[in-house]
């Protein structure tokens, strides 16, 4: 629980989605240059695999964290792949 309150204690900006939807999550993070994003093993796969990701500029991510399952490692590479700035950890 720590990890959720990290951005707000710190003072930085932070954007809910009230529902997942791929093309809002990529229209957010580049409208608001998000660069920390936490999420789970699903909405990592689409991130890393649906093409109409590539639409979108999400240069400004910086690190993303999985939890809630594990994340296996071809998936993780793939997605560090797709966002080469970004930092992906579980």
């Amino acid at each position: 629980m720590q990890l959720v309150h990290w951005p707000i204690l710190r003072g930085n900006p932070v954007v809910v989605m009230p529902k997942f939807e791929l093309v809002q999550l990529c229209t957010l993070i580049e409208r608001h240059k998000c660069t920390f994003l936490m999420l789970v093993p699903p909405i990592a796969l689409q991130l890393a695999r649906d093409p109409r990701v590539s639409k979108y500029d999400l240069s400004s991510m910086r690190i993303i964290i999985s939890g809630a399952a594990p994340l296996g490692p071809e998936l993780e590479r793939e997605l560090a792949e797709r966002l080469p700035k970004c930092q992906v950890s579980q």
